[in-house]
């Protein structure tokens, strides 16, 4: 028979058991003393060193001190003046920065560039955007372009985008040659936020690559930049679909009148769907009522969305597309249906009580019919007895 572990066994496993949860107890306290302490250090550092911060902010001169301080109060006036530059412009930030620069910050950053760490990376390439210096738009250039880690790249373009240079523009347009480039959309939002410096390179890529034609038009769009139209008309007429769709949903942004005539060229029957209903759109944002015609012959299309917005933007027009639309919904087909709908949205947005739906008219029967004073009232025909099937076919006069 198995031996059973004697009385002093349990005892043992029993104490050790009790000795690990005091130490897992004591050793919960110490970290909160700790951590309680630590903070109390950091808040203290902090309090020591907002005004000093403050002061450079409000155009004092800089402190001896914040420059020289190292350790817990060095690095509370770091991230006390990174929480500063990511909420001032002009010159509080160049002050704040040049402040960064003369404590080493940014030379520190540039080397954390270089971490195997993809997120230290990342970090350094995020506040290295915001002191806005030249050495620092150089480093983030590279890695929009050449780090391996597409959220690194990611936040660089960001970054980038904080730079508000001209020179910055022709780097962020320049990414998007590279196989994998960072998302549109973020090369977009960067060349947004540096605004009007970002223009001449903008109308500059009109002429440049695909994707940097494309992007260049909706960014100009985006920035309503109307001395850019005569360049957008230009690729809204050839290039690819992507170039040309991009130029014309800039052009109806922007809503200049001269650009009726090449918006409402894109609509011919053979271009692309995704372009024709691009400058669909495009025409209701312009808004001319001499677009009614052809935005009409559209209703019917069989592409949903070239349909669609075309409805739409006959609402937009006004008077002139309204009664298109009206004489198009007391029809049949698909090109009523998207005409009854795009009337029933504009009574609504004009808070008006959308039109009941009429009835189509019925079609028109060839066959000879007698006149209303020939025709007798049949007498209420009788159901067949239980048990026999009616007549298989009715009279001519009951049909």
């Amino acid at each position: 028979m198995p031996a059973f572990p004697a009385t002093g066994f349990w005892l043992d496993v029993s104490t050790a058991g009790a000795m690990l949860a005091v130490g897992l107890l004591l050793g919960a306290a110490a970290a909160r003393v700790l951590r309680a302490v630590l903070s109390g250090r950091r808040a203290r550092a902090e309090q020591a060193m907002r005004p000093m911060v403050l002061a450079v902010v409000s155009g004092a001169e800089v402190p001896a001190a914040l420059i020289s301080a190292r350790g817990g109060p060095g690095r509370a006036a770091e991230r006390i003046a990174f929480a500063y530059l990511a909420r001032v412009r002009g010159e509080a930030a160049v002050f704040l920065a040049d402040v960064l620069s003369r404590r080493g910050a940014m030379d520190r950053l540039i080397r954390w560039t270089h971490s195997p760490r993809a997120h230290r990376r990342a970090r350094a390439a995020e506040r290295l955007g915001l002191i806005a210096s030249p050495e620092a738009e150089r480093r983030l250039a590279e890695l929009v372009t050449g780090d391996h880690s597409p959220e690194v790249r990611i936040v660089a373009t960001r970054a980038l985008g904080k730079m508000g240079s001209a020179a910055a523009a022709r780097k962020l347009l320049f990414s998007l040659r590279r196989p994998a480039p960072v998302p549109e959309g973020h090369v977009a939002s960067a060349l947004l936020e540096l605004g009007p410096g970002a223009v001449p390179r903008l109308r500059a890529e009109l002429a440049g690559g695909r994707r940097q034609r494309a992007m260049a038009a909706n960014v100009l769009g985006l920035l309503d930049e109307l001395p850019a139209w005569e360049g957008l008309v230009e690729n809204a007429g050839s290039g690819s679909v992507e170039v040309r769709t991009s130029a014309v949903r800039a052009l109806g942004r922007l809503g200049l009148p001269q650009a009726i005539g090449p918006v409402t060229a894109c609509l011919r029957a053979g271009e692309d769907p995704a372009l024709r209903a691009a400058a669909a759109y495009a025409l209701g944002r312009i808004g001319d009522p001499g677009s009614a015609q052809p935005l009409a012959a559209c209703l019917d299309d069989p592409h949903y969305w070239v349909a669609h917005n075309a409805a739409m933007a006959l609402a937009e027009i006004g008077g002139a597309g309204v009664t298109a639309l009206s004489l198009a919904a007391a029809g049949l087909g698909s090109g009523a249906a998207h005409a009854r709908e795009a009337l029933a949205r504009r009574a609504l947005a004009r808070g008006e009580r959308p039109a009941a739906p009429r009835a189509p008219a019925p079609p028109h029967v060839s066959a000879r019919v007698p006149a209303p004073a020939q025709i007798s009232a049949p007498a209420p025909p009788a159901g067949p007895p239980a048990g026999q099937p009616g007549p298989a076919r009715a009279s001519a006069q009951d049909r």
